[in-house]
């Protein structure tokens, strides 16, 4: 998908609301993907069995999905790995607006899928979900690998409901080489990263002015480890990092 090109005002009742990635692959170099929705997850760009999504630019905004996902899913897909890697671009306004799903408003991965993220954002998407371990306004992990890395954005986006308005993690491993995860906010914990049963390793970057009942920055469940190497977590709401 090249520059000029656009996708939008189109529907599913699977995944992948523009977009189906299975044991394939999708480049993105730029265009516009925008005004999709999928009455289950993935309102723009589904990935599963093995397939491989590389966003290098463009945009991904203003897309729906009832469930998980609303801009970009990627779905757990046994003992295949699926892959996004973003160069650059931006994921924008996306939604995942069921209450009682996992969330991911920006992002939703499963197990065995790896997401690199250096440059490009991820900036003022929300997600409704009300599950105890959902939200996830920018990016949701139910498990697999998300690595950030130098000029990375999460800015702007919204847990309504639920915990991690920047960061969601059920499970899997975060590891924050640079970038800024910034005004985010969740309803309950967690308004930069919420980390359940995860690792959360921040070598560099920082994470400020998010908002959270508890753990404006950073919350740390007992199930959960965060390792911070380097980097700044400060000013945000009421806390830095919790308990």
């Amino acid at each position: 998908m090249n520059t000029g090109s656009k996708i939008s005002g189109n529907n599913t009742e699977f995944g992948g609301g523009a977009v189906w990635v299975e044991g394939g692959s999708f480049t993105m170099e730029g265009g516009e993907i925008s005004g999709n929705t999928s009455t289950t997850s993935g309102g723009a760009v589904g990935v599963s069995v093995g397939g491989s999504f590389i966003m290098n630019d463009g945009a991904i905004s203003g897309n729906e999905a009832a469930y998980s996902g609303g801009g970009v899913l990627m779905v757990s897909s046994g003992t295949l790995f699926n892959t996004f890697t973003m160069n650059g671009g931006a994921i924008s306004n996306n939604t995942a607006s069921g209450t009682g799903s996992n969330g991911g408003g920006g992002v939703s991965m499963g197990e065995n899928c790896n997401f690199t993220m250096t440059n490009g954002s991820i900036t003022g998407n929300t997600a409704n979900s009300s599950a105890v371990l959902g939200g996830g306004g920018g990016v949701f992990m139910y498990d697999g690998t998300f690595t950030m890395n130098t000029g990375s954005i999460i800015s702007g986006n919204k847990a309504t409901n639920s915990t991690g308005g920047g960061v969601s993690m059920n499970k899997g491993t975060f590891t924050m080489n640079d970038g800024s995860i910034t005004s985010n906010e969740a309803r309950d914990r967690g308004g930069g990263v919420f980390v359940y049963l995860g690792t959360f390793t921040m070598n560099s970057g920082s994470i400020t002015t998010n908002i959270a009942a508890s753990g404006g920055g950073v919350y740390v469940d007992e199930f959960g480890t965060f390792d911070q190497v380097g980097g700044s977590v400060t000013g945000n709401t009421p806390d830095d990092i919790a308990p």
